[in-house]
C-alpha cells in the first residue's frame, strides 16, 4: 500500500476509539498495547501522516488500522506526563512504578486519558513534525478537557496550580513537561554526563532560558532560588533521576 492511500475528505464525528471496538459490545482494554505484525510499518506511516497534517482526514478503515500504532506511541507519554504524578499524589506508589503495576482506579483513569489523547491526535489536521514532543506538550490539557467533557462541563484551560513551595511548583511543572525533559535527560545520561549537572542544565533551559514551552513569570526567581539551595536541589535531582530511570 502506498503511503497516503485511504485518506478522505469526509468528516467522521464518531470517536475513533469507539469505532475500533467490536459491534458486539465494548472489548476489554489491554493495560498496554501488544506487539503486532506490521507494527513498525504502521508507526512509520502514522508519523508520516502526522508530519503531513493528514491524520484528521483518514478514512474509517485507515484510522482503525493506525489506532494500535497511535496507542503504542502515546501510552508511555501519557503515563509519564499524567498518570504517574496523579498516582503518586494519591499515595498509590505501586501505580507510579509503571503501567503494568496499576490498580483498577488508576488504570481506569489512565485508559480514559489515553483514549482522549489518541482521539485528539487522530483528529489533528496541522502538521506534527515531532510526534512524541507534540503528545507530551498537549497531553495534560487534552486530558483535562476530556475529563470536563465527560463530566458535562465546558472544556478549557487547566486550573492554575496553588502550590506555594518552590520545589512543589517546579516538580509540578516538570510533570507537565515530562516527555521532553525525560528525553533530554536520558540523552545526556547515555552520553555519560554527570547526573546532577544534566538535571541542572535541563531545568535551567526549561525555566530560565528561552524555551517557549513555559510562561516563566515569577517562577524564574523561585527556580533560581531552588537551584542555589544545595539541599533542596539534591532532593529534586534524586526525584527527577528516579522518574527518568523508572525507579522514582
Amino acid at each position: 500500500m502506498i503511503w497516503g492511500d485511504g485518506i478522505t475528505d469526509s468528516a467522521d464525528k464518531t470517536s475513533s476509539l469507539s469505532r475500533a471496538r467490536s459491534n458486539t459490545g465494548p472489548a476489554l482494554r489491554p493495560r498496554v498495547p501488544r506487539r503486532r505484525d506490521g507494527a513498525v510499518e504502521d508507526r512509520a506511516r502514522l508519523r508520516h501522516l502526522a508530519a503531513e497534517g493528514l491524520l484528521g482526514a483518514l478514512s474509517t478503515q485507515e484510522r482503525r488500522r493506525l489506532l494500535p500504532a497511535a496507542f503504542e506511541v502515546a501510552y508511555p507519554i501519557v503515563y509519564d506526563v499524567i498518570t504517574r504524578r496523579v498516582a503518586r499524589n494519591r499515595g498509590h506508589n505501586a501505580c507510579g512504578h509503571g503501567p503494568h503495576q496499576m490498580e483498577d482506579t488508576c488504570l481506569d483513569g489512565f485508559q480514559d486519558d489515553l483514549e482522549t489523547v489518541i482521539d485528539h491526535l487522530m483528529s489533528a489536521t496541522a502538521p506534527i513534525s515531532d510526534l512524541e514532543g507534540w503528545l507530551a506538550r498537549s497531553a495534560q490539557k487534552t486530558a483535562v478537557d476530556g475529563h470536563r467533557r465527560r463530566q458535562g462541563a465546558p472544556a478549557g484551560e487547566p486550573r492554575p496550580l496553588l502550590a506555594t513551595d518552590p520545589a512543589e511548583v517546579l516538580q509540578a511543572r516538570i510533570g507537565d513537561l515530562a516527555g521532553p525533559a525525560v528525553l533530554a535527560l536520558q540523552t545526556q545520561l547515555r552520553r555519560g554526563d554527570d547526573p546532577t549537572l544534566a538535571v541542572i542544565e535541563v531545568l535551567t533551559t526549561l525555566f530560565l532560558g528561552g524555551a517557549g514551552e513555559i510562561d516563566h513569570g515569577p517562577d524564574r526567581e523561585r527556580v533560581s532560588t531552588l537551584l542555589a539551595d544545595p539541599a533542596a536541589l539534591s532532593v529534586l535531582v534524586q526525584h527527577v533521576l528516579g522518574i527518568v530511570r523508572g525507579t522514582g
